[in-house]
Order: structure tokens, then C-alpha cells, then sequence
């Protein structure tokens, strides 16, 4: 799911720079008086709308890509538990010997 997350953050991104390009060429479209002028900035929002074109398909694979995440995710079987040992009594034991003294644990752990 990270990759779609990384796609997902392409399309925001895209989105961004095509906000930014469309208003600054909508702006440039209103202002012509040239013909010239009129043409280019024509070319520029053609150019922004491929660009929000392109987020919208990384949108879509990023949403299929955490669609398909979330799927295999639910879907897998869950994991098989070990039964915990029943009457469980941990042993500790404290004694003093010709070597000298010592603490010993004995148990499943």
C-alpha cells in the first residue's frame, strides 16, 4: 500500500503543478490582444490539461494499487495461534551447596 500511497502523492502533485500552469495561462489567455499572444497562451492551458489528464491516471492507479492492498490484507487467513501449556507452574529453586550458593529457574518459556 505504500506504493500507492507514493502514487497517490505524484497525483497531488500533479495536480498542483497543473493548478498553477492552467491559472497562469487562463490569465495570459484573458489578457491577449495578439494573435500571437492568443495562441500561445491557447497552447498553455492545452498544456495544463494534459497535465491534470496525467494526475487523474495516477489517481486511478494509486487507487487501484491500495484497493488491491486492502484486499489482499482482509483476505488472508489468520495466523495459527500455539495452545499455551495448561497448569504452567515455573520452578525456582534457592540453595546453598559445598560450591556455594545458586538460583536455578526451570520451566517453558
Amino acid at each position: 500500500m505504500g506504493v500507492g500511497a507514493g502514487l497517490a502523492a505524484g497525483a497531488v502533485a500533479l495536480y498542483s503543478v497543473a493548478g498553477v500552469m492552467g491559472n497562469r495561462a487562463h490569465d495570459r489567455y484573458v489578457a491577449a490582444v495578439w494573435p500571437d499572444d492568443l495562441a500561445t497562451a491557447e497552447e498553455d492551458v492545452e498544456l495544463a490539461r494534459g497535465i491534470y489528464i496525467g494526475g487523474h491516471v495516477v489517481m486511478g492507479l494509486a487507487a487501484g494499487v491500495i484497493g488491491y492492498g486492502l484486499y489482499e490484507l482482509l483476505s488472508r487467513p489468520s495466523a495459527e495461534r500455539k495452545p499455551e501449556p495448561s497448569g504452567f507452574t515455573p520452578l525456582i529453586g534457592i540453595g546453598a551447596g559445598a560450591g556455594g550458593a545458586g538460583v536455578t529457574l526451570r520451566g517453558r518459556f
